[in-house]
């Protein structure tokens, strides 16, 4: 496979090293968008399966089969993508920081947009996000919806597995359980604790919130029995 990155800040050793690591021997042609960028460390990775161009126009596009484009800049992004989908590419990606509306990146000749900032964030909140449900960015991908829900005061409600999935038969959606030592849980009668990694999978993002807002009634209806039940403990 020939690659073709083009990239104007130091995410060229990124996207260089994310096309190697899955393509061992991929023939990656790199053109920088700045001069600056030509440093040791770019040019280190250009090996037998590697050249660099000063420009676009001096690659032979009709060689290229897979191009992946940086660029912090909206219309420059579109301007490239628009001209590699004219030159016939047959899949290009974007690769950008922008944190806006960029909806209309298919109209700028992307067949796919790896929106940086959406990832980054989708990790974070599937750690951090404690007790909420926090939706991981695949559309890019796939027509399908992900959220994930950190579990943390809520392991004390003794909800379980099969508890989980028989609230959720009917919908579209599928809901899977991690604990914390990241090991799948087939086990119905498997009690949530602090750690655990509730997932939801659905077609649609609103089939997604079907689920989503079930498994939320479930957990309001656990909480109200476990608030009940502590109100009337004896004290000490």
């Amino acid at each position: 496979m020939r690659y073709l990155v083009i990239a104007e800040d130091r995410s060229i050793s990124v996207l260089i090293g994310a096309v190697r690591k899955y393509d061992s021997r991929a023939y990656v042609v790199l053109v920088a968008l700045s001069r600056d960028l030509l440093n040791p460390q770019v040019t280190s990775l250009v090996s037998e399966f590697s050249e660099s161009a000063e420009s676009l126009n001096k690659v032979d596009l009709k060689l290229i089969d897979v191009a992946v484009v940086n660029s912090e800049s909206r219309d420059r992004l579109c301007e490239l993508g628009r001209e590699l989908r004219r030159s016939g590419v047959p899949l290009t990606i974007a690769y950008t920081l922008y944190v806006g509306d960029f909806r209309d990146y298919r109209n700028c000749g992307f067949d796919f947009l790896v929106s940086v900032s959406s990832l980054v964030d989708g990790a974070v909140g599937a750690i951090v996000g404690l007790d909420r449900w926090v939706e991981i960015p695949v559309s890019m991908f796939a027509d399908v919806s992900i959220a994930v829900h950190r579990v943390f005061r809520r392991a004390r409600l003794g909800v379980s597995l099969r508890d989980l999935t028989s609230e959720v038969t009917g919908t579209r959606g599928l809901v899977a359980l991690y604990d914390k030592e990241h090991h799948y849980v087939t086990s119905g009668s498997y009690a949530l604790t602090e750690g655990d990694l509730l997932v939801v999978a659905a077609p649609t993002e609103r089939d997604s919130q079907v689920v989503i807002e079930k498994l939320n009634k479930l957990f309001m209806l656990a909480e109200r029995v476990y608030t009940a039940l502590e109100s009337r403990r004896p004290p000490g």
